[in-house]
């Protein structure tokens, strides 16, 4: 790990025996990537990124569900989780959905199943809740997925997210690996949802939208 990183993670607060760092004002700033890629491009900043895949480069090998640090560590969280879903181990997809659908799915990654991808909203939702400063704020790219016949996660799932408030919802259509393969006619271009989520103070959530950020 880079001299760089080594000073970040020498000011966090880990969890599993790690050095606890130095309390300070300039940590209610700091910026975690759950689901990093190479790219870096959402967001462009980050004080850390962790991914479970080595191919993504991330700072910490770590999974979103099992986050390494203590609590009220992070003043933003961004979560941009794979947005496919395989059908229950099935693969006549690979067939069904056309050749090069296979090689966008190990590009991006994906879920074996809607439930596995349920039980991961969930677990890291609690960890985002935790790691977060009071008044904290999760950002969340997720898809339109109620056209999609399954085949995506939806963003009203991620909406009504424990703990969690919507105070921002910004919509942008996107050409999708789907509907970049040779199944046009089956799946439409793509809304993609940027939300941003505010913590709440104890468990709930609504899935109000209001107009301040």
């Amino acid at each position: 790990m880079s001299g760089r990183w080594n000073r970040v993670l020498g000011n966090l607060p880990m969890n599993g025996g790690g050095q606890p760092g130095r309390r300070n004002e300039a940590r209610k700033a700091l910026v975690l990537d759950a689901t990093c890629s190479r790219a870096r491009r959402w967001p462009l900043r980050a004080d850390m990124r962790i991914d479970v895949a080595m191919a993504a480069l991330p700072d910490v090998l770590a999974d979103a569900s099992r986050l390494p640090f203590k609590g009220s560590t992070f003043a933003r969280v961004y979560c941009d989780p794979p947005h496919m879903v395989a059908f229950d181990g099935d693969i006549s997809w690979r067939e069904d959905w056309g050749a090069k659908l296979p090689v966008g799915f190990r590009r991006f990654s994906y879920w074996q199943n809607r439930a596995k991808w349920l039980a991961f909203l969930h677990e890291s939702g609690k960890e985002f809740h935790r790691v977060l400063i009071p008044g904290g704020t999760l950002h969340y790219k997720v898809p339109d997925g109620s056209r999609s016949h399954g085949r995506m996660i939806d963003v009203s799932e991620v909406r009504s997210l424990a703990g969690f408030r919507v105070i921002n919802d910004i919509a942008v259509r996107s050409q999708s690996v789907l509907s970049r393969t040779n199944v046009k006619r089956r799946c439409s271009p793509t809304i993609v949802h940027y939300l941003t989520m505010k913590r709440l103070p104890c468990d709930g959530a609504s899935s109000a939208i209001e107009s301040d950020v």
